[in-house]
């Protein structure tokens, strides 16, 4: 926590540091403020960095729908894997550079890295003449796995978005496994991916904890809606209240907004899921939309008056 010109004058005047320290501290706070906005704002060469790997991707993207078809079997495979295994070797060597900026031009470099190696597997088992679904499934699990060992080395914000796009991936090759038409299967795979997202964030192993608690959050609403769609059983409407309840419940408990406007939002869409599914009547299912629109502003105005994550007296992880 910085230290204020404040907090200097009430420990001079307490007797507990002397002036001249006073002076020194605050100089050095000045420093340090200076340094942190300095590292935070993106340099020429970052933004260069960025511009860089999208012109990859778009290159690699022309190649693919102007001249794929007349390529030869070892460029579709090579193509792929070569680009993601040197903007690999970029974002490592970036990675060690001293600068921030560098740094977190790596990142971007190693998401070109992971999809560029998820594409040559695809590619290479298309070329092995493996169904549709196989190819959507090795691509899932290829992309998983490059996800979690570059974020295991990095653990950063920008890995943990890797990992969600590479689990939505995964969790549409396991659907398409099991069944391929409606959303119910889908639901489940999304649902069963945030869970585990949401059980790692809160023991400690996925970090940063912000954006692993939003990422979980969006996954576990985003299953229990597919979920509960009017293609699926009738009992799967509860998927949605359920999510609601446990992210309420946590975000009562860890003291985080995230969770709580999370379990709102998944309460909302189980309420319109459950309106459209069980009201024919198009004018009753406006007016209870309508309701349902009221209750919510009126809940959102009330989470931000009694702020339940501040106030309640749990103690547990922020």
């Amino acid at each position: 926590m910085a230290v204020t010109s404040s907090d200097v004058e009430k420990w001079v005047a307490a007797g507990v540091i002397d002036a001249e320290s006073g002076r020194r501290i605050l100089a050095f706070e000045d420093r340090e403020k200076s340094t942190r906005r300095s590292d935070s704002v993106p340099t020429m060469t970052e933004l260069g960095g960025y511009l860089a790997v999208a012109i990859v991707g778009a290159g690699l993207l022309v190649m693919v729908i102007t001249n794929w078809k007349h390529l030869d079997v070892w460029a579709r495979v090579g193509i792929p894997f070569s680009a993601g295994v040197v903007a690999l070797a970029v974002g490592f060597a970036m990675l060690r550079e001293p600068r921030p900026a560098l740094r977190r031009a790596s990142m971007a470099a190693w998401l070109l890295a992971e999809a560029a190696l998820t594409a040559g597997v695809a590619v290479l088992a298309r070329e092995a003449d493996w169904s549709a679904e196989d190819i959507s499934l090795v691509s899932g699990i290829a992309a998983s796995v490059i996800a979690l060992g570059l974020w295991a080395r990095s653990h950063t914000e920008v890995q943990l978005v890797g990992i969600a796009g590479a689990l939505m991936l995964l969790s549409v090759a396991v659907s398409n496994q099991l069944d391929n038409e409606g959303p119910t299967y889908l639901g489940m795979s999304v649902l069963a991916s945030g869970f585990a997202g949401f059980l790692a964030t809160e023991a400690g192993i996925l970090v940063p904890r912000k954006v692993a608690r939003l990422l979980a959050a969006a996954a576990l609403v985003m299953g229990g809606f597919l979920v509960g769609l009017p293609e699926g059983p009738v009992a799967a409407e509860v998927a949605s209240v359920a999510v609601a309840v446990i992210l309420i419940g946590s975000g009562i408990r860890y003291r985080t907004l995230v969770y709580t406007v999370g379990g709102v939002l998944s309460a909302f869409l189980g309420l319109v899921v459950g309106i459209l599914r069980h009201i024919d009547d198009p004018t009753l299912a406006a007016v209870a939309l309508i309701a349902v629109g009221l209750g919510l502003l009126v809940a959102i105005v009330t989470i931000g008056r009694t702020r339940p994550w501040k106030n309640a007296g749990i103690t547990g992880p922020v």
